[in-house]
């Protein structure tokens, strides 16, 4: 990855020249390690942090391998501004009522190589600023690498990437009111502030006067000012059209007055920008026509028939004075006690006779209040003694409410909003039905008859006999979001006046679309939710189970029958059983070093595989679910300690049978110890977490069996009882190995991992007796050469000699200073 900024700078971004030649440097780079697609958690997230009036922006991607006999593949990176992209790249079904509209998405194949020499370019003009995000990934349907590949070392792939911005220059600022424009070039930008409270505006252009003409164009006519003025909102304009949120008006003449109708303006007090493109200098009078309708909220001017109820937000035209809100509210803030926006009163200025407030909407925003937990909000309309989530919904005219979402901090939930009519409260003889609006950064909008009208993907009908409607949006964009409620009711009834009491749910909540206190079911019974921190990117996902997938682990296509589940689940968990002999074998033989390895290594597996295999099932007791989820799904502990503890058995049992003096096993124990916990660390499912220690210890192992032969001048060959334990055991590892590396795939996981438990536990049942430790009376024995080891050549001793080896035993038992060692030899020869 080192070599990632050498080749991207090194490549220009505009025709193949040298970006130091041209003295450009990135304005940010990222790099990160890919992984085949299964959860959300394997994709590489980048974070692109834009500034404001740019004319282009220039994201260049490219893919590495780690050795060059690695096959090349396609990298499958998307790119979205607001937010996260919501990808689904396993073909996977949304739920019901899933919003997953994206303001900006697009998705790139990038190639991998060794040495990359040839990077992908994703420009975009114009771009809207702030977070752009990036996810990388491998695609499922990628052919896999073979286990045997392995054995030469695990194929890995990054992507790396740099940005570089393009900013506008001479970008004038002009103010809401009449004013000359005047342009220093042929593409001139001016910029207006637009504030919140203005519901529309009109710019008018007239009266375009040519200063200074510029002789290269000869072409144009004489009357000719204005090739083309656009308008567009948050971002500068294009100079041609791009179906987008941008309004134009071609060849303005010194004649012609030119209107730009903003009907819907975008909130959050966004920039609109100004395009002229003139042949020439020129200038030109701009006159800007807007309307006003004060603040939002129970105080605002539109709002004065609006008031706060214990029941809910409601309208009552014929109210004139009284409190506004309970008077027995808690007081959330203070004010001044005759405060006369406290309580209507008909001499308040509240006056809507003007054209602008005629036109206006009522208007309300939604207070946050953040739980303690992470991606918990849930929003409320707030007055200052009164919290509520109902109002009243009108046909004769719609309300908006609105809430914000935050940068960072709210992206990676999901937006959930339910909708409820109360039914106790209908006196309505016929079935009316209920318009929800929902849109981006803008109010929804109104036609001309005074109905809201919204895109099908936008809007959800409430209809009185199903009283509940749900819209779901994960991975929400930052900035204002409104939500637009209206009976549908025929014409004729404009004038009657219905309402009805709605209920608006509007929450943030981790992963899926369900309603539970209990995290471990926001993804339902077929999968987990986990929370993820990458860097400043926090964001909430379902990890599903069993076959089933989709964005909440809804999409039964491909899902396990309950059946194979159980089955599963039992051979993955009974079958580490098998290592129950080798404990008490080992306990037998006091060897309780290896008798503990053994019992982590069936306790963490099986604890592993019940929680893989079992947890999503919600079938464990709770506090094992919750355990399951802690140590399992977000902090991945038991994983680690499944391979960690069953590598170190093999490790210990290896140096076991070295048979090195005591001092020397315990520091070879302690190098295993820290050598595996950093290799299962740096990758737990790769070759290396068997292939460094395993062959290490059989090293070890001839080098023990070496010092043993130059002791005695002689070749140490197995006697009889050796080759009886250790072919046996030789052959259960080296098949278990075949099995783990020829025939285990995903589809065979459960059989071949299960097999591999039994026959991994089976090798060790053989080898532990050839770990037995040596009393000291055969520890005198072997040094005086009387007996062997138990794995050296076999010794054959006459009825004498057995006879004399007796008697040195014994005599080695009753005297505390028996003869020397070479004595002891020349009497047995």
């Amino acid at each position: 990855m080192t070599q990632l900024c050498l080749i991207l700078l090194s490549i220009s971004l505009f025709g193949g020249e040298s970006v130091y030649a041209r003295g450009i440097l990135p304005d940010v780079s990222n790099e990160g390690i890919v992984h085949r697609f299964s959860t959300y958690k394997d994709v590489a997230l980048f974070h692109y942090n834009l500034p404001s009036e740019l004319s282009k922006a220039t994201f260049e991607f490219a893919a590495f391998q780690n050795r060059p006999d690695c096959p090349s593949i396609w990298i499958i990176t998307c790119i979205q501004h607001g937010s996260y992209p919501v990808i689904n790249p396993d073909n996977g079904t949304f739920a019901k009522d899933y919003y997953i509209k994206r303001s900006e998405l697009d998705c790139i194949r990038i190639p991998s190589a060794y040495e990359s020499h040839s990077n992908s370019l994703y420009p975009v003009f114009n771009p809207l600023p702030g977070p752009w995000f990036t996810v990388s990934y491998i695609s499922p349907d990628t052919p896999t690498e073979g286990k045997l590949s392995l054995l030469k070392g695990e194929c890995r792939y990054s992507v790396g990437s740099i940005g570089i911005w393009n900013k506008a220059d001479n970008i004038q600022s002009v103010f809401l009111g009449d004013q000359t424009l005047k342009t220093s070039s042929r593409y001139s930008y001016f910029k207006i502030l637009v504030p919140d409270s203005v519901p529309h505006f009109k710019i008018i252009l007239s009266n375009c006067k040519s200063l200074v003409k510029d002789i290269s164009r000869p072409w144009f006519k004489e009357e000719s000012c204005v090739e083309l003025a656009a308008l567009r909102a948050r971002a500068v304009p294009f100079s041609y059209d791009q179906n987008i949120d941008q309004q134009f008006a071609l060849n303005i003449s010194t004649q012609d007055v030119v209107e730009l109708n903003e009907s819907r303006p975008f909130k959050s007090n966004a920039y609109y920008y100004i395009l002229l493109i003139s042949n020439g200098k020129i200038s030109i009078d701009l006159k800007i026509e807007y309307g006003n309708c004060g603040e939002p909220g129970l105080y605002g001017e539109t709002q004065r028939n609006w008031f706060l109820e214990e029941k809910g937000l409601v309208w009552n035209a014929n109210k004139t004075s009284g409190f506004r809100e309970p008077e027995a509210g808690f007081q959330i803030f203070h004010f001044p006690e005759n405060d006369p926006n406290d309580h209507f009163l008909p001499s308040a200025a509240l006056v809507l006779d003007s054209p602008d407030k005629q036109n206006c909407v009522s208007r309300f925003e939604l207070t946050r209040i953040d739980e303690g937990r992470e991606f918990y909000t849930v929003f409320l309309l707030q007055g200052r003694r009164w919290y509520t989530n109902w109002i009243t919904v009108r046909n004769t005219e719609p309300i908006f409410t609105r809430f914000d979402i935050n940068q960072f901090m709210d992206l990676g939930a999901t937006l959930v909003i339910h909708l409820e009519v109360d039914i106790n409260k209908l006196s309505y003889k016929k079935e009316y039905s209920v318009l929800i609006c929902l849109s981006h950064n803008r109010e929804p909008m109104i036609s001309t008859d005074g109905m809201m009208s919204c895109h099908e993907d936008e809007k959800t009908i409430l209809n009185v006999n199903d009283t509940l409607g749900n819209l779901y949006i994960p991975f929400p964009e930052y900035g204002a979001w409104f939500l637009g409620s209206q009976i549908l009711s025929p014409s004729e009834e404009m004038s009657s006046g219905i309402s009805l009491m709605v209920s608006l749910d509007v929450r943030l909540q981790p992963c899926g679309y369900r309603l539970n206190e209990k995290s471990e079911d926001l993804c339902g019974p077929n999968g987990l939710c986990y929370l993820s921190n990458d860097g400043l990117s926090h964001y909430s996902a379902c990890k599903c189970f069993s076959g089933y997938r989709g964005w909440t682990c809804d999409d039964a296509t491909y899902a396990f029958s309950k059946f194979q589940q159980v089955i599963t689940t039992l051979l993955l968990t009974m079958s580490n059983l098998a290592f129950l002999p080798a404990v008490l074998f080992a306990m037998y033989y006091k060897l309780w070093t290896q008798s503990l390895a053994y019992f982590t290594t069936m306790l963490f597996s099986t604890f592993y595989h019940m929680c893989d295999e079992e947890a999503q099932e919600k079938s464990l007791p709770h506090s094992m679910d919750s355990l399951c989820n802690n140590l399992y799904v977000n902090n991945e502990v038991l994983q680690f300690c499944d391979f960690y503890s069953a590598t170190l058995s093999f490790w210990i049992t290896i140096i076991a049978l070295s048979k090195f003096n005591y001092k020397l096993v315990s520091f070879l124990n302690t190098i295993g110890v820290i050598l595996i916990a950093v290799l299962v660390q740096y990758n737990r499912t790769g070759a290396q977490v068997f292939a460094i220690p395993i062959p290490l210890g059989l090293f070890l192992l001839l080098i023990s069996y070496g010092i043993k032969g130059k002791s005695r001048g002689r070749i140490v060959k197995p006697n009889t009882r050796c080759l009886y334990f250790m072919i046996p055991g030789i052959s259960c590892t080296l098949f278990a190995l075949a099995l783990f590396v020829l025939i285990e795939t995903s589809e065979t996981y459960a059989y071949v991992h299960s097999a591999w438990h039994i026959f991994m536990a089976l090798s060790l049942c053989f080898f532990v007796p050839l770990c037995k430790e040596r009393t000291k009376n055969e520890k005198d024995l072997i040094l005086s050469g009387v007996v062997q080891t138990s794995c050296s050549e076999e010794v054959v001793h006459d009825s004498s000699t057995t006879t004399q080896i007796s008697t040195i035993s014994n005599a080695l038992q009753t005297n505390p200073s028996p003869l020397p060692r070479p004595a002891v030899a020349k009497q047995l020869e």
